[in-house]
C-alpha cells in the first residue's frame, strides 16, 4: 500500500493561512461524509485505488478530522493538496452541481480556467478560482469526477496565487490515479 493510502490521523503542524485552508478541507469534506443511502447501502470510502505522491517538496500529512484519503503540505509554499473519495452518494449529480457545491464556502469565486477531461477513463471536470476564505485570498484548483458508483475530488489551494511547481503536484497525481488500482485485479 502506497504511503498516500495510509489513514492513521495526527494533526499537521502549519502556520495561519495554511491552516485556514485546512480548515476549509474539513469542511468540504463534511458535504461527503458517511451515512445510509437507501436501505442497506452506506456510504462509503473508494477501495482499491491508489495514485502516487506528488514529487518534490510535498509532505504527506496525516490528519485527524476530515475525509481527507490523503494531505499533502507543500514544505516551502504551505499549499495543500487533498484527495478524497465517497460511493454510493449523489449519483445522480452532475459533475458542474458537485464542484459548485464542493466550492461554495469561497465568497466571491472568479473563475480562471475551467475545462473538461478524461481522467481514468471518465469524464472529469477541472476548475481553477480564486476567492476569499474567511477574508483570505485564495486560489483553489480542484478536479471531480465519478467512476463506479464513486466519487474523487483532488482539490489544491492556497493563500494567494498557485505556481507551476504546485500546479505539477496536482497534475502528477491526477496521471497516476489508478481505479481499481492495478496491484488488487
Amino acid at each position: 500500500m502506497s504511503e498516500a493510502m495510509k489513514f492513521n490521523r495526527v494533526a499537521p503542524t502549519m502556520g495561519i493561512d495554511s491552516l485556514l485552508i485546512y480548515v476549509f478541507i474539513i469542511l468540504i469534506s463534511s458535504i461527503s461524509g458517511c451515512s445510509i443511502f437507501g436501505p442497506g447501502r452506506v456510504d462509503s470510502k473508494a477501495k482499491h485505488y491508489d495514485f502516487q505522491a506528488p514529487k518534490g517538496d510535498w509532505k504527506f500529512q496525516k490528519t485527524t478530522r476530515g475525509d481527507a484519503d490523503a494531505l499533502y503540505l507543500h514544505q516551502k509554499t504551505g499549499a495543500i493538496l487533498s484527495i478524497h473519495s465517497l460511493c454510493y452518494r449523489y449519483e445522480d449529480a452532475n459533475l458542474n452541481s458537485l464542484m459548485n457545491s464542493l466550492l461554495s464556502p469561497i465568497s466571491k469565486p472568479e473563475l480562471i480556467h475551467e475545462e473538461e477531461r478524461t481522467i481514468i477513463n471518465r469524464g472529469a471536470l477541472y476548475r481553477k478560482v480564486s476567492g476569499k476564505m474567511d477574508g483570505v485570498p485564495v486560489e483553489i484548483a480542484a478536479v471531480v469526477l465519478r467512476k463506479n458508483h464513486c466519487l474523487f475530488d483532488v482539490f489544491l489551494q492556497k493563500s494567494g496565487s498557485l505556481n507551476e511547481e504546485e500546479e505539477a503536484g496536482m497534475e502528477y497525481l491526477l496521471s497516476t490515479l489508478e481505479y481499481p488500482s492495478r496491484k488488487n485485479l
